[in-house]
């Protein structure tokens, strides 16, 4: 189930998470890891106002740090990047 998304942040550095459904693994080899990171990387070039600071792409969750002065930027370039890559 989805958390109910922010309409506000507090500060502009942000940690997301996305984990696959009852944590099952979203990356069954490298080439899917890479590939995740080639569309984020891709995407994050849409916004001039999202920075990816540092990540880590695990089997089955990724980590991001990200500075972001708009929340709807950010729920944006994440919907572009988990679609893209769902598909």
């Amino acid at each position: 189930m989805p958390r109910i998304a922010r309409k506000e942040i507090n500060s502009s550095y942000l940690h997301v998470m996305i984990q696959g459904i009852e944590k099952r693994n979203i990356f069954n080899t490298e080439k899917n890891k890479k590939y995740y990171k080639k569309l984020l990387f891709e995407n994050v070039k849409d916004f001039d106002d999202i920075f990816i600071l540092a990540y880590c792409i695990m089997d089955n969750h990724i980590h991001l740090l990200i500075y972001c002065k708009d929340i709807n930027h950010l729920s944006k370039l994440m919907s572009q990047t988990n679609t893209s890559y769902a598909l």
